[in-house]
């Protein structure tokens, strides 16, 4: 038979793939048609395991030697399927000895085809738990991948050398572990392991993935085969970033495959039978095999929560698992309830499988039950603190729309006084009478804007948290008759009888915030007289509710006969810019944030409020706030501080007094500058503190009698200035009065001031009678 014939035959072999190689250093000699379908890439002359690379393992010409003929089966590419592959001995073209290699589809046989099919079970139900299962032969020294769900590492081929597949598993690995994971699963100490009757191998290792992150690996080495079988073994990988879960799946693996799961059983879609693989004995009177459709009504009237039969009956029943299959679904996930043997219902996730095996006809679906009631119950609740998040943030995000609203228009009501009254009083510049109006006017609107910002940066401290209570020694008495003179003023302009009330026996010495202990007591007495009418009668009592040793709690009680305020508005009283609409019909002038401070600072403070009200007879106020009494020599508080006829002097009277005024705003210092040369000093002034430090520095001993000291300022500020003056060797450096003349009006800035050595506080802007009251204390 001639060469021609010879090819013409090999070409038309239908399915059959033939190539022929050189015996002496394998070079491709001829190849079919068939060879080119699989292989575009063959060339005569081509080495074949260059061409082929990673396919020698199923090689069938190591096994060839000295027979004539040698046949293998090879699993995968690069013929994409089972085949049969058979070389046999020959001289091509009559001279060069050759082998002639015939690949043929293979023909499984009834045994083949029953083990195919354990074995696509057995994958896909190991694969539940291990990412890579690898069939290993070590004696042979090959590999063939039988199972990977590809989220783990992959190596580079499907099937090749079992050294191979070591060292690339080693390169990924973390080096701490690279030397134990070379001990314990190199091919001669494995069969040396099997040899001395082990079964398995085990070790956890560091192994990096493909964006560098290194994972937990458990990895088992299973024997396998029989004893002749010595070096078949499996080779399973399964990434785990928990040692529980480890612990957890390694056990589930070592009791077998179906100990994944609470329950597990096996459906047979084609007979509508079922075989239990494992229970969890909850249930023990359901059988372990039978009818599945009578089986399953019984189990779900028996366990199923009545208000989810319905939805069990449609995803679970035997006919509908059948249309799920037949429409394409792998995967029937459900969350039920099922009564637990402790007669409680729990949340359940069920689990149907489909499972396929080419080589069946049959469909198996594999149904698993998984107790997730403690994570339904966590996502409930979680979902339920997201909700309450939402409303919050919902809430909040109204409050801020209904804060710049109203700020909005409050702080535009004044300032349209202040320029509109500016106006007016420029356009009639030569009628005094129309311009002191008008200056009247603007300066109650500047009051009542600089009270909005105040209560505003007081929200927004309180609101932050950034809110501080001081707890230092102060004069309760003394504190109470400043106050007193203070209501005791605006009292008097309605006309109202204003009164304090106090034991006649009580401690001089508190320790606390006299300063937001003041501030409450502002607010309540304020209210007290915008809301009392004329000739009204208002009263502040103090009481020392308990005491304790050297705690007391004080109950101070602001009481009115004012219009008081309407049940509706008592339950919203303490609420930002709430005003109690039904008074008079018109919104009450103020910030509407006086209460809602108030409440918070007593709050701060440790303390308590309460109100009793009633719509046309008055309100009451009580405060109760615990403080600490130092024993002190002070002198006793009266029973009844009375007004004295005679009004407190607080014009005028300072001439011939040197005021040193440090202030960089050119503005502020001329306001400064003419009133305080209205009451009769003489000024002299510096643009920051370093230059106020040499102007102090040489000056003669005596000769200024007060230092007005601004705090922010260029070159050295103001607490450093007076630090600096407080250092002078001179004796007139500690006496003499310096008071902070600032913007910076929190209790912290307040505090600063002090231990820098100043005397007092004034905040800007000015007002002229408390400023001179408080410097009245020093000359």
């Amino acid at each position: 038979m001639t060469q021609n014939t010879i090819e013409s035959i090999l070409n038309n072999l239908s399915g059959t793939a033939i190539y022929v190689i050189r015996q002496d250093d394998h070079r491709i000699l001829y190849f079919n048609d068939r060879v080119k379908e699989v292989t575009p890439d063959a060339r005569i002359g081509s080495v074949c395991h260059e061409l082929w690379a990673g396919t020698c393992a199923n090689c069938p010409l190591p096994g060839l030697e000295g027979k004539e003929q040698h046949s293998t089966i090879n699993y995968n590419d690069p013929f994409g399927e089972v085949v049969d592959i058979s070389a046999s001995k020959m001289m091509w073209e009559d001279k060069i000895p050759a082998v002639l290699i015939s690949v043929t589809p293979h023909i499984l046989t009834e045994t083949e085809r029953k083990a195919e099919e354990r074995r696509d079970y057995l994958a896909a139900a190991a694969l539940k738990v291990y990412g890579l299962i690898i069939s290993v032969d070590l004696c042979r020294n090959t590999y063939e991948i039988i199972g990977c769900d590809e989220s783990n590492w992959f190596p580079e081929g499907e099937y090749g050398c079992y050294d191979d597949l070591l060292e690339q598993g080693i390169r990924s690995t973390h080096p701490s572990y690279s030397s134990a994971l070379r001990e314990t699963f190199g091919r001669q100490n494995v069969l040396k392991a099997f040899e001395n009757g082990k079964r398995e191998l085990q070790l956890d290792f560091r192994q990096k993935d493909e964006d560098g992150t290194y994972h937990w690996m458990n990895t088992l080495l299973l024997r396998v085969g029989s004893a002749a079988e010595k070096g078949k073994a499996i080779l399973m990988l399964s990434q785990v970033d928990s040692r529980k879960r480890l612990e957890q799946e390694w056990e589930a693996f070592n009791a077998g495959v179906t100990t994944l799961f609470g329950e597990c059983m096996l459906l047979n879609l084609g007979d509508g039978t079922y075989t239990t693989a494992k229970f969890d004995n909850s249930f023990p009177e359901f059988p372990v095999q039978g009818d599945f459709e009578s089986q399953n009504i019984e189990y779900c009237n028996a366990l199923i929560h009545p208000d989810d039969r319905e939805m069990f009956r449609k995803a679970f029943s035997l006919e509908s698992i059948r249309e799920s299959v037949a429409a394409g679904e792998k995967v029937i996930v459900r969350e039920l309830r099922r009564l637990a043997p402790d007669g409680i219902y729990r949340w359940t996730e069920m689990i149907g499988v489909l499972v396929i095996s080419a080589a069946v006809e049959e469909k198996t679906v594999v149904l698993t039950f998984r107790d997730v009631d403690d994570i339904r119950k966590e996502e409930e609740r979680k979902r339920a603190a997201l909700l309450d998040a939402l409303n919050l943030a919902e809430q909040a995000n109204n409050a801020k729309s209904d804060f710049l609203s109203r700020m909005s228009h409050d702080i535009r009501t004044p300032m349209n006084a202040i320029i509109g009254m500016a106006s007016i009083a420029e356009a009639n510049i030569h009628d005094i009478v129309r311009t002191e109006d008008c200056i009247h006017k603007i300066q109650a609107s500047a009051n009542f804007l600089l009270a909005l910002i105040n209560d505003i940066l007081d929200m927004s401290k309180i609101e932050s948290g950034k809110m501080t209570i001081n707890r230092e020694p102060f004069d309760l008495c003394a504190l109470l008759r400043e106050l007193e003179a203070i209501i005791d003023a605006q009292a008097r302009e309605k006309r109202q009888q204003f009164s304090v009330l106090m034991p006649e026996h009580m401690e001089a010495e508190y320790y606390g915030d006299s300063l937001r202990l003041n501030q409450i007591l502002m607010n309540l007495l304020s209210n007290a007289v915008k809301y009392t009418p004329d000739g009204g009668k208002i009263t502040l009592r103090v009481n020392e509710e308990r005491k304790k040793g050297k705690k007391s709690v004080m109950r101070f009680e602001v009481e009115d006969n004012g219009i008081g305020m309407s049940e509706e508005f008592l339950e919203h009283i303490y609420e930002p810019f709430k005003q109690d609409g039904s008074k008079e019909g018109k919104r009450q002038e103020g910030t509407g944030l006086g209460l809602s401070i108030t409440r918070n600072l007593v709050h701060l403070m440790g303390g308590s409020i309460s109100i009793s009200s009633e719509q046309g007879k008055g309100s009451c106020f009580m405060v109760e706030l615990p403080f600490v009494q130092e024993e002190g020599n002070w002198p006793e508080a009266s029973s009844e501080n009375k007004r004295t006829d005679e009004p407190e002097k607080t014009k005028g009277g300072f001439e011939g007094k040197r005021l040193l005024i440090v202030e960089d705003n050119p503005l502020n210092l001329e306001i400064a500058e003419i009133l305080f040369g209205m009451e009769g000093f003489d000024i002299e002034t510096e643009e920051d503190g370093a230059s106020a430090v040499r102007c102090f520095l040489n000056s003669p001993e005596g000769y200024y009698d007060m230092i007005l000291m601004d705090v922010r300022m260029p070159v050295m500020d103001g607490l450093e200035a007076t630090k600096a003056i407080r250092k002078l060797k001179r004796p007139d450096a500690a006496t003499i009065p310096i008071l902070a003349m600032t913007a910076n009006a929190f209790t912290e800035d307040v505090k600063a001031t002090r231990e820098a050595g100043m005397n007092s506080h004034l905040a800007k802007p000015l007002e002229m009678e408390i400023v001179l009251r408080e410097i009245r204390k020093f000359i």
